[in-house]
């Protein structure tokens, strides 16, 4: 519909909310669920584990007891970078759209939902063959 574009939005609280540091800790809250819910759901004996550094500013999840099995997540100050594999990577950008949305962008220009992303990073580490790092 042409006439999506609210007419009546706090545009300043819609940006300040679609901030690199806002997303990151999103992302990063949801992907803690992500992680308890393949604990619970995968059942061959892997386990999968978060952890952040100090200043927050990247955390990964990782198959435990398994130094190759990660996925590391960056924030930047306008974007987020999601290494799967030493040259595997997705740069995640954002910005409101029309209806004052924030929306996700990888790099090949799709936009995406927040869980679309969260599924892209973390699908083969938890349920499939997941490139092994070097």
């Amino acid at each position: 519909m042409a006439n999506d574009v609210p007419q009546d939005l706090n545009w300043v609280t819609a940006v300040a909310s679609c901030s690199a540091k806002h997303i990151f800790t999103e992302l990063r809250l949801g992907i803690e669920e992500d992680v308890k819910e393949a604990n619970e759901r995968v059942k061959d004996r892997r386990t999968f584990d978060i952890r952040a550094n100090s200043d927050m500013t990247m955390f990964s999840v990782f198959q435990v007891g398994s130094m190759h099995q990660e996925v590391r997540f960056f924030v930047g100050p306008n974007f987020i970078k999601i290494q799967r594999a030493p040259e595997d990577n997705l740069m995640v950008k954002f910005s409101l759209n029309r209806q004052g949305r924030c929306r996700l962008w990888i790099n090949t220009g799709e936009e995406l939902e927040q869980w679309e992303v969260r599924k892209m990073a973390l699908e083969k580490l938890f349920f499939g063959s997941f490139p092994l790092s070097v």
